[in-house]
């Protein structure tokens, strides 16, 4: 499935991963400000990861479906 049909629990699930991949490879510059995941619009979540097709096992929250 594509970014556009995971639910909310998985795009929040990438909008953390995005947020702590992003700061550990290139540092506070590339956030902006950003201190924490809650604060990644998630437009550019969505952006970063299209083209990216995902099965539920890729994400924590899927574990008990």
């Amino acid at each position: 499935m594509g970014v556009d049909e995971l639910n909310k629990d998985q795009l929040e699930e990438l909008r953390e991963s995005y947020f702590y991949q992003t700061k550990e490879q290139t540092g506070d510059d590339v956030l902006q400000g950003i201190d924490h995941p809650s604060g990644v619009p998630m437009d550019i979540v969505k952006e970063h990861y299209r083209g990216i097709y995902f099965v539920p096992n890729d994400f924590w929250c899927s574990e008990d479906l």
